[in-house]
């Protein structure tokens, strides 16, 4: 363990003077963009490295080996989307990421079993106050829905009420079309 907070003091210490790498000529054209590209221009001052040009990128700016993918309090990253995956994995080693389509109910449930564990949890600094918002949401969203069919059903009631009122129209204009035929066969038979 010692070992490793040394070489995360090492890794922020690298950090610190680490450059941010940008593509050759980025800061003339929007087009180009910032995104790192290896520079390949036969006169290219950033390829040969010349004195007061842009870094490129190397092996010499690797982290050390033991903490290169830990993050700043040495615990690695996971993405976690079911609670079987969430059992994996052990709250003094991992960090968890809850996914981002991961639905409200499952995110609760997820979250509440990470707290029931002691899990560190990316983003959510007090994980017990977030549960308390997300069951508010839920309990809201609930009544909203309740009340969305509360609407839904008074509709189809109106509609069911207004539909004898169609129908009867409806049945006087066959009435019309039926007088209609029997008048024209009235003429026709005078004839």
């Amino acid at each position: 363990m010692k070992k490793i907070s040394r070489l995360l003091d090492v890794k922020k210490e690298m950090r610190k003077k680490k450059p941010y790498f940008t593509r050759e000529g980025s800061k003339n054209s929007v087009r180009i963009g910032k995104k790192w590209r290896r520079p390949r221009g036969l006169q290219s001052k950033m390829k040969h490295q010349a004195a007061g040009h842009r870094a490129k990128v190397k092996v010499g700016y690797r982290y050390p080996v033991d903490v290169r993918h830990l993050d700043r309090e040495g615990y690695f990253f996971v993405r976690v989307s079911t609670l079987a995956e969430l059992r994996l994995f052990d709250p003094k080693v991992h960090k968890i990421i809850i996914s981002s389509n991961v639905g409200l109910k499952k995110r609760l449930l997820l979250l509440e079993k990470a707290a029931e564990k002691e899990f560190k949890i990316f983003r959510y600094k007090d994980p017990l106050k977030k549960i308390e918002e997300l069951k508010d949401k839920l309990k809201s969203k609930k009544v909203i829905t309740g009340e969305k069919k509360k609407l839904k059903k008074e509709k189809k009631e109106k509609a069911a009420k207004k539909k004898p009122e169609l129908e009867e129209k409806v049945l006087t204009a066959e009435d019309k079309k039926k007088k209609d035929q029997k008048e024209m066969e009235k003429v026709i038979t005078k004839r």
